[in-house]
């Protein structure tokens, strides 16, 4: 099944130009200004969304917020296509819950690889039962992360495990801290941005000696990635059996 991407574009030849370079892969669906939008993405959902941050009724940050702000519609990739290109602005984009960040004009390939690794990474199965990153097994059944070449448990807290899957299942994507709020902490209201550092800390301290880097993003939030050019080749997921 062909995957469907709404586009939210007023440019008229931008929306050519996204299309000749789509179409022979996914089902595309253009809007031209917010209105449009809203009510397309009421009636139907969508695998990924571009969208420009400059557009006639508001702007594309304040979709974006809406779209991410939606219990439905959370976990679907959103990439800016803008010509916006100070890091002031791409800072407010990945506030706002911005997977990602083109500046036009774009080189047709990249665009395409951006989609492509979007949609890659939200394509994870619910149904994982383990995910192996590196040297290191996470068993989300039983809730705990094995050092492999060890056969040694990490002594994670509920929290510390719960943020580990959410930045495991996200590797490499700069998250904000109220991304890593919305769903390491649903619902609560009372969470600082000191104690998601805190336990982000003790978390990293963690997995010190391990193949990964867990980095802060300054004035963004953070970015888990795998060192190892070796390590992040054999990262895989193993599909639940049964």
């Amino acid at each position: 099944m062909r995957n469907k991407i709404l586009v939210i574009e007023d440019s008229i030849d931008y929306q050519i130009i996204i299309n000749v370079i789509l179409k022979d892969e996914f089902d595309l669906f253009f809007a031209k200004n917010a209105n449009e939008s809203m009510s397309m993405i009421a009636n139907e959902t969508y695998d990924l969304i571009l969208i420009d941050i400059v557009l006639p009724d508001i702007s594309g940050y304040q979709i974006c917020s809406f779209i991410k702000s939606q219990k439905h519609l959370t976990k679907t990739p959103i990439i800016l296509v803008t010509s916006k290109d100070t890091i002031e602005d791409k800072t407010i984009g990945f506030t706002v819950g911005a997977d990602d960040y083109i500046t036009k004009p774009f080189h047709h390939k990249e665009l395409y690889l951006r989609v492509k690794a979007r949609l890659n990474q939200n394509s994870i199965n619910t149904n994982i039962d383990q995910i192996n990153l590196s040297n290191l097994q996470i068993d989300l059944q039983k809730q705990r992360a094995r050092i492999l070449s060890e056969n040694k448990f990490l002594d994670l807290t509920r929290l510390e495990f719960k943020l580990l899957v959410f930045f495991s299942e996200r590797l490499d994507l700069i998250l904000t801290r109220q991304q890593i709020l919305d769903c390491v902490w649903p619902n609560n209201l009372n969470i600082s941005e000191r104690t998601i550092d805190s336990h982000i800390s003790n978390l990293r301290k963690k997995l010190g000696g391990l193949d990964f880097e867990l980095r802060a993003i300054s004035g963004i939030g953070y970015r888990f990635s795998i060192c190892s050019s070796v390590g992040k080749k054999n990262t895989d997921k193993l599909k639940k059996q049964g």
